[in-house]
């Protein structure tokens, strides 16, 4: 038995080494593909143009900004803090209308004074992965968002009208939605998952034991 519960404590650590490293080169990946690029790219353009544009250069500057934002945001999005759960959920969900051909309805009927900053963080990548594999996996052009908070259950549901090729839980975004469920059970919720129409529901106990249920219907 002591054999057993090491060899757990040495997996359990190494796939959050594994984890760890995969943030740290997705992170990577991120800030190489986009901003450095387009920061050379910028500086080229200045070199060559014999006049600078400050509309056209405040613009630039703007759009690495805003990535560097988006990436912060992604490591740890300090905005629920700062701006509030509802108002953080609908300043992403309008960045997504913006660069996508998408229309994402939104129902709001939660007591944020119910809902810590670590959760309402969880919350917030949560709704951002979910609608994310709508738009990118399931080609989703109308979203649905709810969330509620009754009595002492935080809801989050996310309905698309996506088409998913296969199974939903066999495509290319299934790493990710792990990640969410893993999440949701350290956190004491459940989660289940919804074919036709493809739609996501997590409740999650703002205070209470842990129930570590998950469904695919």
């Amino acid at each position: 038995m002591l054999i057993s519960h090491k060899m757990e404590g040495i997996f359990s650590s190494f796939h959050t080494f594994v984890a760890s490293e995969l943030e740290r080169e997705e992170i990577a990946t991120f800030i190489h593909d986009t901003t450095i690029q387009k920061v050379i790219y910028y500086k080229k353009q200045l070199e060559i143009s014999e006049q600078i544009n400050r509309v056209a250069l405040l613009e630039m500057l703007d759009d690495i900004v805003f990535e560097l934002r988006d990436l912060c945001s992604n490591i740890y999005p300090l905005m629920v803090h700062e701006l509030g759960l509802k108002e953080s959920i609908t300043s992403i969900l309008n960045q997504f209308m913006k660069m996508e051909t998408v229309s994402i309805m939104t129902t709001f009927s939660i007591d944020e004074e119910k809902v810590n900053d670590k959760v309402g963080t969880f919350v917030l990548r949560t709704v951002k992965e979910l609608v994310n594999n709508s738009i990118l996996h399931g080609n989703a052009r109308e979203i649905t968002v709810d969330l509620s908070t009754k009595e002492k259950i935080l809801s989050i549901e996310v309905i698309d009208d996506g088409i998913f090729k296969g199974n939903y839980q066999s495509n290319e975004h299934h790493f990710g939605l792990n990640r969410i469920v893993k999440k949701v059970h350290l956190l004491g919720g459940t989660v289940q998952i919804n074919i036709e129409p493809t739609s996501v529901k997590i409740r999650i106990p703002i205070e209470g034991k842990k129930n570590d249920s998950f469904s695919f219907d």
